[in-house]
């Protein structure tokens, strides 16, 4: 694969990046760090540290931003499933009651259909009592 190039800046000192990543990736990379350091060089306490030390503080705070992007996406993960899971438990309701309002609209054709017939028993019964004489 082919490695992609560009020039960094990070605390004042240049340097060159290569990898598979876009140049605009790797920018991004160095312009995160280049933000970190700037954060902690407005400390006093971290100015004052040896060159060393600076690097592994910085280096711990990026772990740590890691870590609790790490941690978050973790969670994140969890809510998507426990929600995919609610979304799969109300396609089933939706589908039961779908399959309940059909029974009741075919259930409901069949006793308009009764209803009917019974209707019609009543009218011929009707019909029949009013030529048949009285008693």
């Amino acid at each position: 694969m082919e490695q992609n190039r560009t020039n960094i800046s990070i605390a004042g000192k240049s340097y060159q990046l290569a990898g598979q990543e876009s140049g605009d990736y790797l920018s991004r990379l160095a312009e995160y760090i280049e933000g970190k350091y700037q954060e902690f060089s407005q400390d006093v306490s971290f100015r004052s540290q040896s060159v060393d030390k600076q690097q592994l503080l910085l280096q711990i705070n990026i772990a740590d931003d890691y870590f609790k992007s790490k941690e978050q996406i973790s969670v994140y993960v969890r809510q998507c499933a426990e929600k995919d899971a609610q979304i799969r438990e109300l396609e089933q309701k939706i589908a039961d009651m779908k399959t309940r309002y059909d029974n009741v609209q075919s259930e409901m054709k069949k006793l308009q259909g009764a209803y009917q017939q019974m209707k019609g028993q009543m009218v011929q019964y009707e019909k029949e009592r009013a030529v048949s004489p009285e008693e």
